[in-house]
């Protein structure tokens, strides 16, 4: 049990903490206050660091107050609460389960990233010499002050003086002992910023300070992706998105000075497309990148980190409405009663263009550096959408039978525009017609397929929809189409996820039996299964089980024996498929006509087979070109003779 703990002071940081426990007691081994602190020896304690043992300790100094819990050492005490605010939620609550676990965590390499060219953490502890004063003036003795260890704060916001380095390193120097400011020390000359410099330096100290203090809650990257795109175009910089990185990476260079950048490791050239600038600007890249860069971004866009988390921002090129309305037709003709503008790019020049709507339907459009649309140039080919008001009123304009120059006084239109819109609308007219020709033409089509899928359903009552399908595709194809619910009402049910439960053998048995005897009505009416899909089929299993069922289902043929055992005898070989497609090219596509042994060939489709030598395919084709140009040379003659 602990007789001591030292009452921590505002913005301390754990490390002094611990440190002014070591120095208070008598021991001047560091490992024995670990040990009485933290139950480990071996441990090391970084500056940027909560111990892994926290809850050890928070368990032996709760008697000396309430306050002392895991979240008031990590909020008051660490540089937690200014990383929370970039991290995700998820890693905020692995860090405190991380800690109440009593697991190992090394912030240093958690808290800041640690990729190879990001913001350099503090090696060296800080101090400012006029605090350090006023601490021992108020306490009697020093601290350090967790803002000043921060990376990018190198000045003390309260006396606006440069911050002075401790010369020992405590990251790379592990066995050294615990470090505790004293004003008589003197450590280092002193350091001098020039004007400009110390200006920035302050603004970011002061950032960071308030982040330090407000302790946000982790946001999400669509927050920051929204609200880092809104300024880029109230900035200017939004458009075109192709130049967005370039024209950031100049408007940084210029806010800043070349030797912040330098300090912060923040430099980088402006066309390189991979550096740091490219984490603000996708939504892969916000986690990881470090809270100096994305304070460096906020400042310049809006000013302060402030600025950009309590003021809510809107890309306004245009300015607020409301804006005047271009319709002449209309009884509001340049009141500003137009309350909505839909922003967009050019989809060639990639400017920014705006549409400003009205409730009569008229729609006109500027560009960013127009504000006037009384002053623009060729207004008339501005105007997107004329709207319900102003063709109720031209046609009222018509049915005056008002001259088309009359109109065109009345509307600001030329004559030949007013020709145009009349004309535009005769073709509508006839487009119209021609939609309505092709609706009665599609339902006529959809009637006619209707009926031929009855038909179907009544010649082949026992047919699955897949079987039907393959005997009438066009018909289903059209109907599933343009009336699934009618053709869903009409089909045999969706055997999809159906009788999943495994079958006896009795039952596949049975099964087997009955799609034998369909086989045979297929087999039987093999030619109108042919003629139906407009080519031959060679005769397979797979050919005939798909048009069983399908071929999926009978794929696992021990279950069917006696459908494989029967298909098995009239299947069809490559090379007897070949000669038959052969004998059927002679019989339709060559009847009555002589042929060349090339051009049956390629008809057939058997090139190939002969070019290999497949068995006696090529003296078949042979063969049968000759007696088919023999018997039709005979024809040929006797015809020539019935002639004379």
């Amino acid at each position: 049990m602990l007789k001591y703990f030292p009452k921590p002071y505002e913005e301390e940081l754990f490390y002094s903490i611990v440190a002014r426990y070591h120095f208070h007691g008598a021991d001047i081994f560091k490992e024995n206050t670990m040990k009485d602190l933290f139950k480990s020896t071996g441990m090391f304690l970084r500056f940027e660091s909560i111990s892994q043992h926290i809850k050890h300790l928070v368990d032996k100094v709760k008697l000396f107050s309430d306050s002392y819990t895991i979240d008031y050492f990590l909020d008051k005490h660490t540089m937690l609460p200014f990383v929370k605010a970039f991290k995700t939620k998820k890693w905020y609550e692995n860090v405190l389960s991380k800690l109440n676990d009593e697991e190992v965590i090394k912030f240093n390499s958690t808290l800041y990233s640690s990729k190879k060219g990001d913001v350099k953490s503090k090696e060296h502890l800080y101090y400012c010499t006029e605090c350090l004063k006023e601490q021992h003036q108020l306490y009697g003795e020093g601290y350090w002050n967790r803002l000043n260890q921060i990376p990018g704060v190198f000045v003390c916001i309260k006396h606006q003086v440069p911050l002075i380095k401790h010369p020992v390193n405590i990251v790379k120097i592990k066995n050294h002992n615990f470090i505790y400011p004293n004003p008589k020390n003197k450590h280092s000359h002193e350091v001098y910023f020039e004007t400009k410099l110390m200006g920035e330096l302050i603004s970011i100290a002061q950032d960071i300070d308030y982040l330090l203090h407000k302790d946000f809650s982790s946001f999400s990257k669509e927050y920051y992706l929204e609200k880092y795109e809104t300024l880029l175009k109230v900035n200017g910089i939004g458009y075109p998105m192709l130049k967005r990185h370039r024209r950031l990476s100049e408007l940084i260079q210029d806010h800043y000075s070349p030797t912040l950048l330098e300090m912060l490791n923040s430099s980088f050239l402006i066309n390189d497309r991979t550096s740091w600038i490219k984490y603000v600007l996708g939504e892969g890249g916000i986690y990881n990148c470090h809270p100096i860069r994305h304070i460096l971004v906020m400042r310049c866009l809006c000013g302060t980190a402030k600025n950009f988390f309590e003021k809510e921002y809107a890309y306004e090129p245009f300015g607020k409405g409301p804006w005047i309305c271009m319709n002449r037709l209309a009884d509001h003709y340049l009141q500003k009663c137009v309350e909505k503008v839909e922003v967009s790019v050019h989809s060639l020049n990639r400017e920014v263009q705006g549409d400003f709507v009205c409730s009569c339907g008229f729609v006109y459009r500027l560009r960013e550096w127009e504000q006037n649309p009384l002053e623009v140039p060729y207004f008339n080919n501005r105007i997107m959408q004329k709207g319900h008001v102003w063709e109720r009123e031209f046609n009222k304009l018509l049915s005056n039978q008002l001259t088309q120059k009359e109109i065109a006084l009345r509307t600001n239109f030329s004559t030949n525009t007013i020709r145009k819109i009349l004309d535009d609308r005769e073709k509508i007219t006839i487009n119209i017609s021609k939609q309505e020709k092709l609706v009665i033409g599609q339902r006529k089509k959809t009637l006619q397929y209707k009926q031929e899928w009855i038909k179907l359903r009544n010649e082949y009552p026992n047919y699955t929809r897949a079987s039907l399908n393959i005997l009438n595709r066009a018909a289903y194809a059209w109907l599933n189409k343009y009336d699934k619910s009618w053709l869903e009402e009409h089909s045999p049910s969706s055997l999809s996820g159906k009788n999943m439960s495994k079958k006896s053998v009795e039952e596949y048995h049975k099964e087997d039996l009955s799609y034998v005897e369909e086989a045979k009505k297929v087999i039987h009416e093999w030619e109108k299964y042919e003629e139906i899909r407009g080519k031959l089929i060679r005769k397979t299993y797979a050919a005939v089980s798909t048009i069983l069922a399908s071929y999926n289902k009978l794929a696992v043929k021990q279950n069917y024996p006696l459908l494989v055992g029967y298909i098995s005898t009239l299947e069809e070989s490559v090379q007897d498929f070949q000669k038959r497609r052969v004998r059927h090219q002679l019989d339709t596509r060559f009847k009555g006509k002589v042929v060349t042994l090339s051009e049956m060939i390629d008809s057939a489709g058997v090139k190939v087979a002969i070019k290999n030598g497949v068995g006696n395919i090529k003296e078949y084709v042979e063969k049968l070109v000759r007696d088919h140009n023999n018997e039709n040379f005979i024809l040929q003659e006797e015809k020539h003779g019935m002639n004379k």
